[in-house]
């Protein structure tokens, strides 16, 4: 047995799985065979409840109990695949009874099993058709920002007591009722709980943070271990109220305030008004080029047009300008300007991902460049990116 085993995502979702198969199936059953009872026959409900457990509810057992595990590792979870499993799971038994003899005979005779390759293509056919439409539909998947684990723990935390009261034939109104005695004690340490669960979501979660504000006039970096750096571009004030969503109720500060684009002691005396600042960059002389900063694991270099930096193996240029000093790379561009200097930039250092904080480009332009992903701050109050050095996630905000 190998402990490390227990960190495998793999053996968590399996194990999740298990669990919903064994105890939250045969419960979902009991709802269903109770509500087709009252509709039908009983052995029509027999029926009906045979074909609804193999379609939906084994499945949907296993979907709810990972779900929890599929938001903290993932920050995404399918809404859709109930009714994509109802779809797809008809053509299952014709995929293994025609898949295994045509994986035999390829291995034993092969080219000569290429009709038996034929009759299982048009079940696997069907299978990748209802699993791409399916996905395109809209909120099919629902996205979040990471972290949340104690979301997780209620989550598995309630199920568990709720197992535990059906195990000891108890209920929860009995259960509260035994509770009243110390209800004093319970609302404390609920409040407790709650500022405890807000702290705790604020706590620095491995990850690297960006969120590029509206109008691309702020940036916002968050290092793994807590650091936090905010660019100031143009003179317009900064966002203090949402600069305060993404530092939390407790621990304010900001560590370093990097001044550009006539941005000078005016905004960043606003700042001070409402977050203590550690250190600030250019509000009186201008950031010389090379200059290099080691913000915990992240690293910063002042290039010519902007910044580069280094988050793991991801690459990140910031920039408002159109052009940045030759010989670089980077994996994103986050422009504090408009679209199409962050179009050019994009494309000069070889980049796949672009933020946009300032006006669009219009037309086809960010299609027309090759990008894979670009992703515009007009019409929302902020995009934050996170990442943990290998893989980004985005999400934009209201």
């Amino acid at each position: 047995w190998d402990p490390a085993t227990l960190e495998d995502i793999g053996f968590q979702l399996s194990f999740a799985a298990t669990l919903g198969l064994l105890f939250l199936a045969p419960l979902l059953e009991a709802w269903v065979r109770a509500g087709m009872a009252r509709l039908f026959q009983d052995p029509q409900a027999v029926t009906l409840i045979e074909v609804i457990r193999e379609a939906l509810l084994i499945s949907l057992a296993a979907q709810i109990a990972t779900a929890p595990l599929m938001l903290y590792h993932f920050r995404e979870l399918s809404i859709i695949a109930p009714l994509a499993n109802l779809l797809a799971l008809p053509m299952q038994p014709f995929v293994m009874a025609l898949g295994i003899p045509a994986a035999l005979g390829a291995a034993l005779f092969g080219h000569l099993a290429t009709p038996l390759g034929w009759a299982v293509w048009w079940p696997l056919a069907w299978t990748i058709r209802v699993a791409d439409l399916t996905a395109r539909w809209p909120l099919a998947t629902v996205r979040i920002a990471p972290g949340y684990l104690e979301g997780m723990f209620l989550f598995y935390g309630g199920a568990l007591g709720f197992f535990l009261l059906r195990a000891y034939g108890r209920s929860l109104f009995d259960l509260v009722r035994n509770l009243q005695p110390y209800r004093h004690a319970l609302r404390a340490f609920g409040l407790i709980s709650a500022l405890g669960s807000i702290a705790f979501t604020y706590l620095p979660d491995g990850l690297t943070r960006l969120v590029l504000f509206e109008g691309g006039h702020a940036l916002l970096l968050e290092t793994p271990e807590g650091y936090r750096a905010l660019w100031l571009n143009g003179t317009r004030e900064p966002p203090v109220g949402e600069l305060g969503r993404w530092l939390g109720p407790f621990d304010r500060h900001l560590d370093l305030v990097i001044v550009e684009g006539g941005a000078g002691a005016r905004e960043v005396a606003l700042l001070r008004t409402r977050y203590p600042i550690r250190l600030v960059l250019g509000e009186e002389t201008p950031i010389r080029d090379g200059l290099q900063i080691e913000i915990g694991t992240v690293k910063l270099e002042a290039i010519e047009g902007g910044w580069w930096m280094a988050i793991g193996r991801q690459r990140v240029v910031i920039t408002s300008r159109r052009a940045v000093r030759k010989g670089i790379s980077a994996d994103w561009v986050i422009t504090m300007g408009d679209e199409r200097r962050g179009l050019a930039v994009a494309q000069q250092v070889n980049a796949w991902g672009l933020l946009v904080g300032g006006a669009p480009a219009g037309g086809a332009a960010g299609a027309a460049s090759g990008l894979r992903q670009v992703w515009q701050a007009r019409d929302h109050r902020w995009i934050a990116a996170w990442t943990d050095g290998e893989v980004w996630w985005l999400r934009a905000g209201p």
